[in-house]
């Protein structure tokens, strides 16, 4: 029972990491020369699937929920490659904080040896809003879990071993469920500021890329 609830947090703890690390899609530009410089910059090409939009990350990340569904094509290089699945990987632009979130969709996996490179990456426009209504239903569960989990420690042997792992320092799966609730706290503060009833979190999902130099 306790590695089954320890899966279900680190789920719970891994999608709130996540929606915490990739830039909300709410933010602006705040002056009129950055709007010049946008439209600029972005480009189109009608091919044979369609439009493809050209944007830098900075673009996209500052206007993302207005692409969802719609094709563009970013460069960057790879910054990191989830090595649990391979199913995703974050680029950043020439400014280290431009940071997006690209899923590998029907393209099944990233190769680790991707990290450090260039590439240029066509894909689809996603959106994923999260409002209050959201993170209490994961409050919820998150606690929930913890209220059942602590009801069978009570019948079982269980108890000593989170207490054995507590006396390591690792903290066992009370530091993991304390973990998750500090994060969607802070998603609420987010949420609070934004001033829109809920946070839109932009990423893409690959349709093709290649490497570049």
């Amino acid at each position: 029972m306790l590695k089954k609830r320890n899966l279900l947090l680190t789920a719970l703890l891994l999608l709130l990491t996540v929606l915490l690390l990739v830039a909300s899609c709410s933010s602006e530009k705040t002056t009129e020369q950055a709007t010049k410089e946008t439209t600029r910059q972005t480009t189109t090409d009608n091919t044979a699937t369609g439009e493809i939009t050209r944007l830098t990350i900075a673009q996209f990340n500052a206007d993302g929920e207005k692409y969802e569904g719609k094709l563009v094509e970013v460069e960057g290089t790879v910054d990191h490659v989830c090595s649990h699945s391979g199913k995703r990987m974050f680029i950043v632009g020439e400014n280290p904080q431009d940071r997006v979130k690209i899923e590998a969709g029907d393209l099944g996996t990233f190769d680790m040896a991707l990290q450090g490179s260039k590439v240029r990456v066509v894909a689809v426009g996603t959106v994923m809003k999260i409002d209050s209504a959201f993170l209490d239903n994961k409050a919820k569960e998150i606690n929930a879990e913890e209220s059942h989990e602590n009801h069978s420690e009570n019948h079982s042997g269980e108890q000593q071993e989170q207490q054995e792992q507590q006396e390591k320092g690792h903290g066992g799966h009370d530091h993991e469920h304390d973990n998750a609730l500090a994060q969607i706290i802070e998603l609420r503060r987010q949420l609070a500021e934004s001033g829109k009833g809920y946070l839109a979190f932009c990423g893409l999902e690959a349709k093709s890329f290649e490497e570049i130099h």
